[in-house]
């Protein structure tokens, strides 16, 4: 008898569905069947399964858009798909397989060699409580450390999954900087030579760019060992996330002032062949150096040059809550993506409510994919209402064109400069996981 496991199959024939739950059942395996891609992702947000058996063809959702969704909540070796298909074409295996399918059978089911690749996913899957490595302790750099012999550390600015930022004083000038360093304690993971690369990728992209509303390249260079680091314009300010969840919203002519800025940023970037690809409010920096405050965007480590070969370890990464749905899709990056994680942003500003989120990543991905537009409230000013309906259009094809268009769209708004902000939004209750990236 195989050991006994939670399956989730998801196939829209009636008698197909049927037949595999009976038997799956017989083997001793707890079978959830579920007709639609909807529902199989409903399913996953309410409870945990060891495998799922994922149809391909299936009206609304497709099997692969399940597939995207799935992955973007668990990797591969946390939750097996299986996926079953009528259609044995290379292409549509393959497309499934670099998706993060783990195996196919084809229609007919031959059912002892589905029960075969079941008991063998599960043989090598992963345990649920895996857990990523623990943050870098702040002392691995602590003050005083001097990085080539240039920048002497002074304290940790903070942390993400690869990378630390630490503020540094550059020796020969006394300037504060920025150092942004690829975490040691990383160095050895499996995934290093992806983050290495994208790493790379963003001093690149970073050096090529000149724009007031980006943050500055300064300088960079690599530690013993092979551990590169990037020493970056030190900003002093909050991110555009801190200032919402402290203000609430935006009062419109603020709001159209700090995401004009980001707007002529963007433009650069793309004249520059580069698209940003992780744009988010966490990602924009709102700095006070005079009478009114300023916008800077940061953070070009998922950056597409396009033109360029694809970065190592790109992949489908980003925000749940800002990606686009051709991306979510696998289309080629262009700036219309950029566009509209911005006016997801422009929305966010004016009701102090991020507009795409659920309580889990896959559950977000599928407001992205769905057809229907993003709600806009009708309290918001008619001409920043129509700029984010287009901005924040599913199909790339009814959005701004270019960064150029939107900002001649923007400044042309007739704004009432005195109109307050919207109401401070209901405090939210429980976590939700569609704001952090994948």
């Amino acid at each position: 008898m195989p050991q006994r496991a939670a399956l989730l199959v998801v196939e829209d024939d009636p008698d197909s569905r049927d037949m595999l739950t009976r038997r799956l059942q017989r083997q001793g395996h707890a079978v959830t069947a579920v007709e639609d891609g909807a529902l199989a992702l409903d399913a996953l947000a309410r409870a945990a399964f060891d495998l799922v058996i994922l149809d391909l063809l299936m009206p609304g959702l497709s099997g692969l858009d399940v597939l995207r969704a799935i992955r973007l909540e668990h990797p591969p070796r946390a939750l097996p798909v299986i996926m079953v298909t009528a259609r044995t074409d290379s292409e549509d295996v393959v497309a499934a397989m670099s998706l993060g399918a783990t195996d196919y059978v084809a229609k007919p089911v031959d059912f002892p060699v589905l029960l075969a690749r079941i008991e063998a996913q599960l043989r090598l899957r992963a345990p649920q409580g895996d857990r990523p490595a623990p943050p870098l302790p702040v002392e691995a750099l602590g003050r005083g450390a001097v990085l080539e012999g240039r920048y002497a550390v002074e304290e940790v600015l903070g942390q993400g999954g690869f990378s630390v930022v630490y503020r540094a004083r550059q020796i020969t000038t006394g300037q504060e900087v920025a150092v942004k360093l690829l975490r040691p304690d990383r160095a050895r993971d499996e995934a290093a030579a992806d983050e290495l690369g994208l790493f790379r990728r963003e001093m690149e992209v970073i050096g090529r760019l000149r724009h007031p509303h980006i943050v500055r390249l300064i300088d960079w260079g690599v530690l013993r060992g092979g551990h590169p680091f990037t020493v970056l314009e030190l900003i002093e300010g909050e991110t555009l996330a801190d200032l919402i969840a402290r203000q609430g919203p935006l009062a419109p002519e603020e709001a159209r002032r700090l995401l004009l800025q980001v707007l002529e940023a963007l433009s650069c970037a793309h004249r520059a062949g580069v698209v940003h690809l992780d744009l988010k409010p966490q990602n924009i920096m709102v700095v006070s150096t005079g009478f009114r405050r300023s916008a800077l965007v940061l953070d070009f480590g998922l950056a597409a040059i396009v033109d360029a070969p694809e970065a190592p370890g790109a992949g489908l990464r980003g925000t749940p809550s800002y990606i686009a749905p051709e991306r979510l899709r696998r289309e080629p990056a262009t700036g219309q993506a950029d566009l509209y994680a911005w006016g997801l942003i422009l929305l966010e500003a004016l009701t102090g409510v991020v507009a795409m989120r659920k309580h889990t990543r896959a559950a977000t991905v599928l407001q992205h994919l769905r057809d229907e537009p993003v709600p806009v409230p009708a309290a918001i000013d008619p001409d920043l209402r129509r700029i984010i309906a287009r901005a924040a259009a599913k199909r790339p094809a009814e959005r701004y064109a270019s960064a150029d268009e939107a900002i001649a769209d923007l400044e042309a708004a007739r704004l009432d400069p005195a109109a307050p902000p919207l109401p401070a939004p209901a405090a939210s209750t429980g976590g939700d996981t569609a704001t952090r990236d994948l």
